[in-house]
């Protein structure tokens, strides 16, 4: 388990960061059934800021990774790994507005890249 730390959710004020949760398939024989809303409409921003990331799962197999926001009767099986990415929030009021110390105590606990800090804040 972690923090999901995808770009999204930046603003004067930050919105929550999600969870990326991975299951290791210890059996023959499964499937996956998940669904997940906010894939595609992904939470919105207000007063400038930037809106969150998305809900998805990503199942990892041998043949390569896929992406679903729903999926049914899915065969896993394994050490397949289950990868689900809940979303963060979105942020509220304009990025250039944020305090220069959150954007280093952002950087300094890994919830935003400096690179990306460099992109999203001006001035930084």
């Amino acid at each position: 388990m972690a923090l999901n730390t995808q770009p999204g959710g930046e603003g004067q004020f930050t919105g929550g960061r999600g969870l990326v949760l991975e299951y290791r398939i210890r059996t023959e024989n499964g499937f996956l059934t998940a669904g997940y809303t906010r894939s595609r409409v992904k939470p919105w921003s207000l007063e400038g800021g930037v809106e969150g990331s998305g809900n998805y799962v990503e199942v990892v197999k041998p043949s390569g990774t896929e992406r679903y926001s729903f999926v049914s009767g899915l065969d896993i099986t394994t050490d397949d790994v289950v990868r689900v990415i809940t979303s963060s929030g979105a942020g509220y009021g304009d990025p250039a507005l944020r305090e220069p110390e959150a954007i280093r105590n952002d950087i300094k606990n890994g919830i935003v890249t400096a690179a990306r800090a460099t992109e999203i804040y001006p001035g930084v």
